[in-house]
């Protein structure tokens, strides 16, 4: 009999050491900085090479980098290893994503997945729009972007007579100072907490 197979994935935490180290120069020309609610953000462009960052430290992991001349390299190693759950998971048919950053994630899911449902949900407004603006980030009717926190955005899924369940739930909300919470108590808290289905990887 198959067992369901439940994974704490932690997109973020990896190998962020390299891209924290990396000098300012590095980085290329600061051409978009605004405050918002959550962070101080900036984005800076090196040739055809656009990064994220939030906050002043220099410190400070970065949390997106493209390549607009080739959009599907991958700039850093953790976007890479987000995609181990799909080992355990290969065919996933709704997908969430915890925070958006510049779009990478969710960008690669759509190609190698056109049918599937992703969800996207990013805790501060400021974010979509530089997604679009300057990392060449694209919604479709299938691939959509909900501004809200995570946490209250699946309650309100659970709380629908038609409740959503997730094939893969992939947790990008992090920053230097914070890494988003992960749900205890086996698969079943899983489930009933994180809307995912009985096949879920997380």
């Amino acid at each position: 009999m198959f067992k369901p197979v439940l994974i704490l994935l932690y997109s973020a935490l990896a190998l962020i050491a390299d891209a924290s180290s990396r000098q300012p120069a590095d980085w290329g020309n600061l051409i978009h900085r605004q405050e918002s609610l959550y962070n101080t953000i900036f984005v800076y462009q090196r040739g055809s090479i656009v990064t994220l960052r939030f906050g002043r430290r220099w410190a400070v992991p970065i949390q997106s980098q493209v390549n607009l001349d080739d959009l599907r390299e991958h700039r850093l190693e953790y976007t890479e290893l987000s995609f181990c759950g799909l080992l355990y998971q290969p065919q996933p048919r709704r997908v969430l994503t915890l925070g958006l950053g510049g779009g990478v994630i969710p960008r690669e899911l759509r190609r190698y997945y056109p049918e599937a449902v992703i969800d996207v949900v990013e805790i501060d407004k400021a974010i979509p729009p530089i997604a679009r603006q300057y990392f060449a980030f694209a919604e479709d009717p299938n691939l959509r972007v909900f501004v809200e926190d995570g946490r209250m955005f699946i309650k309100k899924q659970l709380r629908l007579e038609q409740s959503p369940r997730y094939d893969l739930i992939i947790l990008d909300a992090f920053n230097g100072d914070y890494d988003p919470p992960v749900p205890g108590g086996g698969r079943g808290c899983a489930q009933s907490r994180w809307g995912c289905s009985s096949q879920c990887v997380l």
